[in-house]
């Protein structure tokens, strides 16, 4: 399928959602954006997050760390909270 009728292919299915929502009396959005113009964009975040170590591959996929992020993120509030802390003189709270 070349990227003509995928195009095609897709804003059919996409007129009949909006067709759909319009019939729901949904409010049309003020932008759209469709993911297959943001291809390489996606790439380069990928290749990111591979490199930081947010991902793990399984049958040859690439998929999302929940758990390695979880990981990254407690550390980083905690650090926020203690400099939080330091600089109005509180105590930071333990979980």
């Amino acid at each position: 399928m070349n990227k003509k009728n995928f195009s095609e292919f897709a804003r059919y299915w996409e007129d009949s959602f909006f067709k759909d929502m319009r019939a729901l009396n949904v409010i049309y959005p003020n932008y759209i954006t469709r993911v297959s113009e943001y291809i390489h964009e996606i790439a380069s975040f990928i290749e990111v997050i591979i490199k930081l170590g947010y991902t793990y591959e399984k049958n040859g996929s690439v998929y999302f760390d929940i758990e390695a992020y979880k990981k990254i993120f407690y550390y980083l509030k905690k650090c926020q909270t203690k400099k939080k802390s330091l600089k109005d003189g509180t105590t930071p709270k333990t979980h």
